[in-house]
């Protein structure tokens, strides 16, 4: 990379600029989880700018943040080959004086180029967010990722599991720092918007209905979910499944349940605007993944009053407090999920006193507001230290 160094830090701060990178194709929870941070950030006291790809999440993203206030910039750094991306991005950094680059990650390999362009143009203070778990096993990106996080003043994770994982393959406890996402506690649904819902969905009055929020990837587990809907129908013959998202996976999910005789009760919804009212709508929701960071689809369900249904992994555990606001089985186990879908589908009562644990957990530590502050806090520490200040100066 052709880039000379710059002084940044040397420049007097009054207002603090940040620039959010990420070079995530495809950011779906990331993007919900910075459009979060975004609108509780103080707008006194920071200016902010998006660099994000140009891809349809990409720009699903970017017209939402520039809505609250960024300043949004289609670019996509991933290839060290590209030097007019480079430069790009390193004029980003030095014109518009960014004092603090804050990289969005969502799987480990992603955003080390920007780490590093941001370094060279001299940026005080760099921060990644990892929204997964270490999941780096190709010896080059190992190689890579260690050298280049060590130019990161702080990596946060969002969750304390998440964290772990790290620390266990030898990265400095000092440099990570767990901040959980948040969500937003949504208002009371209109009378009868539940009913209509369901009527749409083609939902028999009475019958269980079960949501699924996430993308279509291996990651996510609906295989496992397929497998486990033939319990759940000779249980309940007019349940009903629907899964919002779409990707990779999704012709594949098609073809299983039409295989399995199913094509009747799992409806693909694809990509919705109008998920707090499908919330609102189902009786629980259920999320069987594989591996996660922090899932907001879980945070969002329960801070709608939904019990969940989830699995025993990384970041869920953190979510869901079993036998609380829901139940947890192993991961890849459809007789079990199949078990706890029907443990919570047959029983109201306890349906409701989970759902209203889960929001009032959710109120009291996953908000977006708590997150926005405790990243706040994290911002100005490391400002203090990058420009030699303290807080009586």
């Amino acid at each position: 990379m052709r880039i000379e160094m710059t002084t940044l830090a040397e420049q007097p701060v009054a207002g603090v600029h940040i620039c959010f990178f990420t070079d995530s194709l495809e950011p779906s929870g990331l993007g919900v989880h910075l459009l979060n941070l975004m609108r509780w950030l103080n707008p006194a006291r920071y200016e902010m700018s998006l660099v994000c790809p140009d891809t349809p999440g990409g720009r699903w993203l970017m017209e939402r943040a520039a809505c609250v206030g960024a300043v949004v910039h289609p670019l996509t750094v991933r290839d060290r080959r590209d030097q007019a991306s480079i430069d790009r991005l390193y004029h980003i950094l030095t014109s518009e004086r960014v004092t603090i680059f804050h990289s969005q990650v969502g799987i480990s390999w992603e955003g080390m180029l920007g780490l590093r362009i941001a370094h060279r143009a001299g940026v005080p203070v760099r921060v990644v967010t990892e929204h997964l778990p270490y999941l780096l096993t190709h010896p080059g990106q190992v190689a890579e990722h260690r050298e280049t996080t060590r130019l990161a003043h702080r990596i946060i994770t969002v969750s304390e599991g998440a964290r772990r994982t790290f620390l266990e393959r030898g990265y400095p406890a000092a440099q990570f720092i767990c901040i959980h996402n948040g969500v937003e506690l949504p208002p009371e649904r209109p009378l009868g918007e539940a009913a209509r819902v369901r009527q749409e969905l083609g939902v028999r009055p009475g019958a269980p209905l079960l949501l699924t929020v996430a993308r279509m990837t291996w990651q996510k587990g609906h295989s496992t979910l397929l497998a486990a809907a033939h319990k759940v129908v000779a249980r309940y013959p007019q349940a009903c499944l629907a899964w919002v998202g779409d990707g990779p996976e999704r012709p594949q999910l098609e073809a299983g349940a039409r295989a399995l005789g199913l094509a009747g009760h799992i409806r693909f919804l694809g990509q919705r605007d109008d998920v707090p009212a499908l919330l609102g709508a189902a009786d629980l929701f259920v999320l069987p993944s594989r591996f996660e960071g922090h899932p907001l689809a879980v945070l969002e369900a329960l801070a709608s009053g939904l019990p969940v249904v989830g699995t025993r992994v990384c970041g869920l555990e953190e979510a869901v407090a079993d036998g609380e606001t829901g139940l947890l089985v192993a991961p890849d186990r459809p007789d079990e999920l199949a078990a706890a879908i029907l443990e919570l589908a047959g029983n109201s009562e306890l349906r409701r006193r989970m759902g209203q644990a889960g929001r009032e957990q959710v109120a009291a530590r996953f908000t977006a507001r708590a997150m926005a502050r405790a990243t706040m806090q994290l911002y100005e520490s490391l400002l203090c230290e990058a420009l030699g200040r303290t807080d009586g100066e």
